[in-house]
């Protein structure tokens, strides 16, 4: 399945609460998203990625910005990406800042520091 299958058919009629502006936002960070999963499928590189990351976040709190945003019918899905693109970039800070020492370790060998980035990424909210 493609990487942006979360985003097939939320674009309906939107929430009465939310509103036009937080459908807008909404649809512009799903954009973003998408245009980053390709980028990823394709291939990318740290620095482009934290980049696109930063670009991301952006639309995340433009989104967290809008009356209603909550409301919007893929706000948990737009959550839940984010936080998955953030806990990546995590991994990633967390292997260069070991000079490269730190391999990411398959889930039958426990890495307390990346369960402490994963706990760190899991909740995801707009700031």
């Amino acid at each position: 399945m493609a990487p942006n299958h979360w985003l097939v058919g939320w674009a309906g009629a939107p929430s009465p609460t939310a509103s036009p502006s937080a459908i807008e936002a909404a649809r512009a960070l799903a954009a973003k998203l998408s245009a980053l999963a390709s980028r990823v499928v394709a291939g990318i590189n740290y620095r482009d990625y934290g980049v696109a990351v930063a670009d991301i976040h952006e639309a995340w709190r433009r989104l967290g910005k809008q009356p209603g945003a909550t409301a919007v019918p893929a706000y948990a899905a737009l959550q839940a990406a984010m936080g998955e693109y953030d806990f990546a970039h995590d991994v990633w800070d967390y292997y260069f800042a070991s000079g490269g020492r730190n391999d990411v370790l398959p889930a039958s060998s426990p890495n307390p520091g990346l369960s402490i980035l994963r706990s760190a990424s899991s909740g995801w909210v707009p700031h």
